[in-house]
C-alpha cells in the first residue's frame, strides 16, 4: 500500500514540474516574441532606434536625440522631524526657463534630467508661500549660524554629466525669486 501511495506521489510531483516548465517556456516564448514585435514596429518607424532584450527588460535606445541632456540630484531638508511636501523650481538662469518637480511628504533627495546650461535651484512648501528653501552659498559653508550668505549657487549642468549635491537645504533666509506660477 506504500509503495502505491510513493508511485502516485512521485506521478503527481512529475507531473507539476511538467507542467511547471511548460509555463516557463510558454513565458520565454511569449517575451521573446514581445521582443521580436517591439523590434519590428520600431524598425518600421525610424532607422535610428535600436532594441535589445535582456532578460527581464526589453531597453529601448534611440540614438537620434533632438536635445542634450544631463542629470542632476540632490538632498531635500526641512527644519523639522519631517520634510513636507515641496514644489522643487529648478530654473535656467540663461533662458529663464523653470522646471518643477513635486516631492512627497518626507521625501529626502530629488533628481532631474535637464538640458546643460547654469541653474538655480529652490522650493517652497506646497500651499506656503512664505516658507521657502534653495541652494545657496550657506548650505557648503555647513548652515551655521556663522553661514551668513543666503544667496543661490549658480551650477551647472553638461551633457551627459552628473551634477550632484545640489542640496536644497537652507530655509533660514535664502533668497529665492517669488514662486512661479506653472
Amino acid at each position: 500500500m506504500k509503495t502505491y501511495l510513493y508511485i502516485i506521489l512521485t506521478m503527481i510531483f512529475f507531473a507539476l514540474v511538467g507542467i511547471g516548465f511548460l509555463i516557463y517556456k510558454s513565458y520565454e516564448v511569449n517575451k521573446e516574441a514581445l521582443g521580436k514585435s517591439l523590434s519590428k514596429m520600431l524598425d518600421e518607424t525610424s532607422d535610428k532606434v535600436f532594441v535589445t532584450n535582456t532578460h527581464d527588460t526589453v531597453m529601448v535606445e534611440n540614438n537620434n536625440h533632438s536635445e542634450p541632456e544631463g542629470s542632476l540630484a540632490g538632498k531635500l531638508c526641512y527644519p523639522s522631524q519631517g520634510i513636507p511636501p515641496l514644489n522643487i523650481y529648478i530654473e535656467n538662469v540663461e533662458t529663464g526657463d523653470v522646471t518643477k518637480q513635486e516631492s512627497d511628504l518626507n521625501q529626502d533627495s530629488y533628481k532631474a534630467d535637464l538640458a546643460p546650461g547654469t541653474y538655480i535651484a529652490y522650493a517652497y512648501v506646497k500651499g506656503m508661500e512664505d516658507s521657502f528653501g534653495g541652494y545657496t552659498e550657506a548650505v557648503p559653508c555647513g548652515l551655521s549660524v556663522d553661514c551668513e550668505d543666503h544667496k543661490l549657487i549658480e551650477f551647472k549642468i553638461v551633457d551627459q554629466g552628473l551634477t550632484s549635491d545640489i542640496d536644497i537645504c537652507d530655509w533660514y533666509g535664502a533668497e529665492v525669486p517669488e514662486e512661479p506660477s506653472l
